[in-house]
């Protein structure tokens, strides 16, 4: 099982009251495991940021230990900007 079947298959056997940031939490950590240094887990969640999918741009939006490419943030907006809070809060960590 390579980390994509592992992410898709935690979002969708997930109880639907778990929130998005307790599997964010649990794919960050997994990125300081990995022996690529979380490459493949980044660019996963660089794909769920750009998902037409709520629940893969919830969860990705709680992967954090790496910076967000603004244009990928300005594509969630774009898709869901009932998200708009969220999104403007990662983008700006330090305010």
């Amino acid at each position: 099982m390579n980390y994509k079947e592992l992410m898709d298959f935690c979002l969708s056997d997930s109880p639907e009251n778990l929130p998005p940031n307790a599997l964010g939490e649990v794919f960050s950590r997994l990125i300081w495991t990995s022996s690529d240094n979380g490459k493949e887990i980044v660019n996963i969640r660089d794909s769920w940021i750009k998902s037409k999918e709520k629940q893969k741009v919830l969860v990705a939006l709680h992967i954090d230990e790496v910076l967000f490419n603004p244009s990928d943030l300005e594509e969630a907006l774009k898709n869901h900007p009932d998200l708009s809070q969220i999104i403007e809060s990662v983008a700006t960590p330090n305010k």
